[in-house]
């Protein structure tokens, strides 16, 4: 488990958010949130702002960004959150309750920050959980046949499994094998009762319905980033130099490469629209594809992204057409920037 942990982190360092300046942008708003040390997500509703540090969660009123409630610790008993390094907690928030994702259980409180239950992981290892229909949509780990699987799978609220959607073989096997850095997306989100997963190298989402039968592809316009050498040499860098990483980085020599990015960094569904970030980077700001419901492209978008590391953009949500993203600015307070998506 302690390799298998090790190993997470350098994975899900290159997905998930991390912090730092962002470039001004027209119309940008900035209010310094005191409360804050080391953010490592945001999520909004209508009415609040939800941020997780470490084992914390923070519920701020969305106008006034007065603090509401906090709670949680580092743990294994109720009520408490067990974190693990690059394996932090993840938020939904939509619909009538919060759910936290924490290692090896998935916790239920009212958007006040009241407990409400529990249910720990009864098969499987479960990264994140997504409510979808009357069941969860959940990102996890299997094994087969002595091969490690990065996989998607259907959950009931008990947590027990359904069946699996996806299953992508896993870019780390044992020491000794090496890793495949950026060999394919693995990524999802829940919209209009379908499930959007992209898991190829290409430009391609594959949809659901709520049993988990295929639905149909989507295949957009992104071309593919080359991988340059100088990407190499930063990634090679962050990987050896960084805390987060560089302990782990003798476990997943050799590291392989290939010649281009996958088309998709992520996918995550807000408010009726599918948001696809592509790895096409200029002039500070990240290409952000919109999709409807049917998966047609309604526009594009270069949208400003702070970044603390080579890989990752810092914790950021998008809602009611403007971007949230939290950084932390010369005087070493942490701010939430609002941009207005144009």
């Amino acid at each position: 488990m302690k390799l298998l942990t090790k190993v997470l982190t350098v994975f899900l360092l290159l997905f998930m958010a991390a912090g730092m300046r962002t470039l001004p942008a027209a119309g940008m708003k900035t209010r310094v949130i005191p409360e804050l040390l080391n953010p490592d997500s945001i999520h909004l509703d209508d009415t609040q702002i939800y941020i997780t540090e470490g084992p914390r969660v923070r519920i701020f009123n969305r106008e006034s960004l007065e603090q509401t409630a906090v709670f949680g610790k580092a743990g294994e008993g109720p009520q408490e959150f067990r974190i693990l390094p690059g394996l932090p907690l993840i938020l939904n928030v939509e619909g009538d309750e919060l759910m936290v994702n924490s290692f090896g259980k998935v916790t239920f409180f009212s958007k006040s920050g009241q407990f409400l239950r529990e249910k720990r992981t009864q098969a499987g290892f479960i990264i994140m959980a997504e409510p979808f229909g009357e069941n969860l949509a959940c990102w996890g780990l299997a094994f087969e046949a002595q091969t490690r699987f990065r996989t998607i799978d259907l959950y009931d609220h008990d947590l027990n499994k359904i069946r699996n959607v996806v299953k992508q073989k896993d870019e780390f096997q044992a020491p000794g094998q090496g890793m495949d850095i950026l060999s394919a997306a693995f990524t999802f989100s829940v919209m209009a009762d379908r499930l959007w997963v992209a898991c190829t190298p290409e430009a391609v989402i594959h949809t659901f319905d709520l049993k988990g039968d295929p639905v149909k592809t989507v295949t957009l316009d992104i071309p593919r980033r080359e991988m340059t050498q100088a990407d190499r040499e930063t990634i090679l860098d962050f990987l050896k130099t960084d805390k987060s990483t560089r302990e782990q980085f003798d476990l997943i020599k050799p590291i392989r490469f290939r010649d281009q990015f996958p088309a998709i960094m992520a996918i995550f569904a807000a408010q009726n629209r599918l948001y696809v970030m592509t790895w096409q980077r200029r002039e500070g700001r990240n290409e952000v594809l919109v999709l409807d419901k049917d998966g047609r492209t309604e526009r594009k978008l270069w949208l400003p992204m702070a970044y603390r590391n080579a890989l990752a953009p810092a914790p950021f949500a998008i809602r009611d057409s403007n971007l949230y993203q939290l950084t932390e600015n010369d005087d070493e307070e942490w701010e939430l920037c609002i941009t207005p998506i144009q």
